[in-house]
């Protein structure tokens, strides 16, 4: 991800890195962390709707190990960021 950014950047581009690095992180990986450690299913919005049988299948696998979802996230987001680039 930093090759991308470093790119941006050297070709005068900042403002598009800042933009692919805010996307990054608050687009992506915070709703990834929330998702995959289950901590998503105890909102009421989702505990309510039609799709929390989805996040529950998808939050399943590392809702035990909140720190391991936080690392899937970095990887999902990253990888997004790269393609949306």
């Amino acid at each position: 991800m930093n090759r991308v950014s470093g790119s941006f950047r050297g070709r005068g581009k900042a403002r598009a890195a800042l933009r692919v690095n805010i996307g990054r992180l608050w687009l992506f990986r915070v709703p990834f962390v929330f998702l995959l450690s289950g901590d998503f299913l105890a909102m009421d919005f989702i505990a309510e709707s039609r799709f929390q049988p989805l996040f529950a299948l998808i939050a399943r696998p590392l809702a035990e190990y909140p720190y391991d979802a936080l690392w899937w996230s970095m990887v999902f987001s990253n990888l997004l960021a790269t393609i949306s680039c």
